[in-house]
């Protein structure tokens, strides 16, 4: 008597405690076998929170040699689970660090363990656990392998950043089944060790040392004494930019990403009305109501534009909706923090004027709207 798992997708490989995106249509299919002969078999999923348990009840497909197939559609659970769980919601928002760290970060993923029931309260009752991780934090785009995100987990395509001095200089990098792993920076060894399942944040300094001008290669290589395979990261960096726009935005296969844009910025305000109240005059000399503004809305839309070459285009493709993006408000070399960056909204699109080599960016974004009262 057993309960299989495995997984809606091209290759139907399994993907036990893989990580796995709640946001590309997720099936759960699983197997029984060693139960009798059932005409109408049940089975239910349920997720075991601190406060609150969520029951599922699984579809029946087929019955096949004594084997019964369920499958439970989980594209719709698994956003709200990831998000609210036990009542606590789970951020994405980028956590700013300083210095030169190695910095795991939990609540980009989360373990999730997903009990299955088969014939509960009978006689032919079964039970098993399913392990995944799962993070919300994650790309959009079909893969192979379905919701497990096999192309993100093993992306050996060199990937370019162009940072400057006031850009926030990370690298994120996923970590499954705790293995072993090396970061070099141009051949020279940062880090060694094992991780542990999880989004983890290579963060570099405002006045770093380790970084050169110009082109640095930085490598994670997986396995240890045999490398498994290698992520590497081809930097574009430049302690002198002058770039005083730079922009942090979350990315699908990146974590965040942040870029300086260096072309002119235009900045738009405008005010609407905000709260208004009667107003009485009790005086003989005129006895009367009168409405009073007490303040108004100012929101300001500030339009960026950078001429980017084509081996960055990437970087940009998910800046449009991503759901969170900052600019850099403090001052040059200022260290980063919630005070020196400002989460914006994207109000606009942008202009796609290009040749063979370079795109023209143009990016709206809606600042944090302020309310003033003034009597």
């Amino acid at each position: 008597m057993a309960i299989s798992f495995s997984i809606s997708d091209t290759s139907n490989a399994g993907i036990s405690s893989d990580y796995c995106s709640p946001f590309m249509n997720p099936v759960l299919r699983f197997s029984v076998s060693g139960a009798s002969a059932i005409t109408n078999p049940t089975a239910e999923i349920e997720f075991a929170g601190t406060t609150e348990t969520i029951t599922i009840e699984a579809c029946f497909e087929k019955t096949v040699s004594l084997v019964h197939y369920f499958f439970v559609d989980l594209s719709e659970i698994m956003p709200h689970i990831l998000r609210r769980f036990d009542g606590i919601e789970q951020l994405d928002d980028l956590e700013f660090i300083n210095g030169n760290l190695l910095q795991k970060f939990d609540e980009y993923v989360r373990e999730v363990d997903i009990d299955v029931y088969f014939e509960r309260g009978t006689a032919n009752e079964q039970t098993n656990t399913e392990t995944n991780y799962w993070g919300y934090l994650s790309d959009k785009y079909p893969y192979t392998r379905g919701f497990n995100l096999y192309n993100l987990l093993y992306n050996e395509t060199p990937i370019y950043l162009k940072w400057g001095k006031d850009t926030y200089n990370s690298v994120f990098f996923i970590e499954v089944g705790g293995r072993a792993y090396t970061i070099k920076l141009n051949g020279t060894t940062l880090y060694t060790g094992t991780g542990s399942n999880g989004y983890y944040q290579l963060k570099f300094s405002k006045d770093t040392v380790l970084l050169q001008q110009g082109l640095n290669t930085l490598t994670i290589d997986y396995g240890s004494p045999v490398i498994l395979y290698t992520k590497t990261f081809i930097i574009d960096y430049d302690p002198t930019c002058t770039a005083k726009h730079n922009l942090c935005w979350q990315h699908p296969q990146l974590g965040y990403v942040s870029y300086p844009f260096e072309g002119a910025m235009v900045t738009e305000t405008s005010v609407s009305k905000g709260i208004e109240v009667e107003k009485v005059f009790t005086s003989m000399v005129n006895v009367s109501q009168l409405n009073e503004q007490l303040g108004y809305k100012k929101s300001k839309t500030i339009t960026l534009r950078a001429k980017v070459e084509k081996k960055y285009w990437p970087l940009f493709e998910d800046l449009y909706n991503s759901r969170h993006v900052y600019l850099f408000t403090g001052t040059s070399g200022e260290n980063d923090t919630l005070a020196s960056w400002m989460e914006c909204r994207v109000t606009g699109g942008y202009s796609d004027n290009d040749t063979r080599n370079a795109k023209i960016f143009t990016v709206e974004l809606q600042a944090a709207a302020q309310f003033p009262i003034s009597f």
